[in-house]
């Protein structure tokens, strides 16, 4: 199913919302984009060639982007601005139970989430 938001041209698999009202969002056409809320402008919209197939996201509380990359099998660190800055590979933890959750992102498989105590869980149900 592709969602369309209002007057943008962005299809995205998921996205979470920015402190500052922007959505990210990772696309159909394996890009990442930025979208102001109240207007649907398309601040950026391109791919990261470090990332072959993004699909989950989340922002952090600095206001980076994690986002997963199911072709890679990875977990990406991406600036508010879209520039690639990390590359984690995702890996099993026991982590903290009782925290709550600060965003969940999902689409099909893999999904990412931050925890309020800034713990990183990363979920592939392949």
């Amino acid at each position: 199913m592709n969602i369309s938001l209002a007057g943008s041209s962005v299809q995205p698999r998921c996205m979470d919302i920015t402190e500052d009202v922007y959505l990210m969002c990772p696309t159909y056409d394996d890009t990442i984009a930025r979208v102001q809320v109240d207007t649907g402008t398309v601040v950026f919209d391109h791919s990261v060639p470090q990332i072959g197939n993004p699909s989950g996201v989340t922002i952090t509380s600095d206001g980076s982007i994690l986002v997963t990359d199911r072709l890679n099998k990875t977990l990406n660190l991406v600036s508010s601005k879209g520039v690639w800055l990390k590359q984690f590979w995702s890996a099993p933890s026991d982590g903290d139970q009782d925290d709550e959750l600060l965003s969940v992102s999902t689409h099909g498989t893999v999904c990412v989430c931050v925890t309020w105590h800034g713990s990183v869980y990363v979920l592939d149900c392949l």
